[in-house]
C-alpha cells in the first residue's frame, strides 16, 4: 500500500441501518479472513450488523438487541477482525486511498465506526494508517495524541550514533530521545473508543 497522505476529514454520521443486499455483496469479501471458522453468511451478516449495531451507538455491548445475536460473538468477530488486518483493509476501501472501493462507500460511517471501537486492540501501525488517510471519525483521539511508529528509525540512529561514539549524550540530545520516544508511543490513555451520548449517530434504534 502507498504511503500516502491525505488531508484530515470527518465522515458524515447518519443513524445505524441493517446492510442491504447490495452492501453484503461488497462487505463479505473483505471480512472473510476474520471468520477462518467458515460460518454460514446470513449468520456472519447478522453479526457485522451486530457489530455496525454497537459501533454507531455509545453504549455497552450488552445493549445489542437480541434479533442481532450474541454481543460476545460479535464482540469476538471484531476482535478477530483488528487483529488479522481486515479492520485495516475495511478503513482502506471506505477512504479515499486509490485502493478504496467504491462499492463500500455506503458504508464509510460504520466503518469508521467499528474501527473505533476496536482501537485499544490495533497495533500502533494501524494508528499511523488511520492518521495518513486523514479519517478523523475513526480515530480515538486527536492525531497528534496517535502513535507515530514511522519515527521509530530515526530513534534508534540516534541512540546508535551515541552509542558508537562512547559519549555521554547532551542535553538537547536527550531531550529529542525524550520527545522521540513520547511520539512514538502516543497518548493512548487519551484514547476514547466511543463518543459521548448524543455525539454518535443519531437515532441508534
Amino acid at each position: 500500500m502507498p504511503p500516502l497522505t491525505f488531508p484530515l476529514h470527518r465522515t458524515t454520521p447518519h443513524p445505524f441501518r441493517p446492510l442491504t443486499d447490495e452492501e453484503w455483496h461488497a462487505l463479505a469479501p473483505l471480512i472473510a479472513p476474520a471468520d477462518p471458522r467458515g460460518r454460514r453468511s446470513q449468520n456472519a451478516r447478522r453479526t457485522m450488523d451486530a457489530i455496525f449495531w454497537v459501533a454507531c451507538s455509545a453504549g455497552p455491548w450488552r445493549e445489542l438487541p437480541k434479533r442481532y445475536g450474541s454481543p460476545n460473538s460479535a464482540h469476538r468477530m471484531l476482535t478477530r477482525m483488528a487483529r488479522s488486518g481486515v479492520l485495516d483493509r475495511l478503513l482502506v476501501a471506505a477512504s479515499r486511498h486509490p485502493m478504496a472501493f467504491a462499492s463500500v462507500k455506503s458504508l464509510e460511517w460504520r466503518i469508521v465506526r467499528a474501527w473505533r471501537r476496536a482501537a485499544r486492540l490495533l497495533p500502533v501501525t494501524s494508528m499511523a494508517l488511520v492518521r495518513r488517510l486523514g479519517m478523523v471519525s475513526a480515530m480515538p483521539a486527536p492525531p497528534w495524541c496517535l502513535p507515530y511508529p514511522e519515527l521509530e528509525p530515526g530513534l534508534v540512529d540516534l541512540v546508535r550514533n551515541i552509542f558508537r561514539t562512547r559519549r555521554v549524550p547532551t542535553g538537547p540530545e536527550i531531550s529529542l530521545l525524550s520527545r522521540l520516544h513520547r511520539l512514538i508511543a502516543g497518548r493512548p490513555r487519551l484514547f476514547r473508543t466511543t463518543e459521548p451520548p448524543g455525539l454518535a449517530a443519531p437515532g441508534v434504534p
